[in-house]
């Protein structure tokens, strides 16, 4: 026995977007890693990726995120990434996804 480790990118607001995740990989663990970060952090990431159209948008959906999550905080662990690199972030996602790995 092999055990696979997927890695799925995806906003998930409800407990219903969970489910969905979960019903298409049948069988499988989901560990879901939640990410935030200030909303001024979100700006000045967003506004330094190249987009092909408005940027407008994606600010626009930045702030109504936060406002969800703040709302609906729903995940196995939580990560602040404000002001860590993405090399922190991910240590800390595996070490997170080991420590649940080990009680379950």
């Amino acid at each position: 026995y092999q055990r696979r480790v997927h890695g799925i990118p995806k906003v998930v607001e409800t407990v219903a977007d969970v489910d969905a995740v979960r019903a298409s990989v049948p069988g499988s663990r989901v560990f879901l890693v939640r990410l935030t970060a200030a909303l001024s952090t979100l700006e000045i990431r967003l506004q330094s990726r190249p987009f092909g159209g408005s940027i407008e948008w994606h600010l626009r959906r930045a702030a109504e995120l936060c406002d969800v999550f703040a709302a609906n905080p729903i995940g196995d662990v939580v990560i602040d990434v404000d002001g860590r690199s993405v090399e922190q972030v991910a240590q800390d996602v595996i070490a997170q996804w080991q420590d649940l790995s080990s009680v379950s």
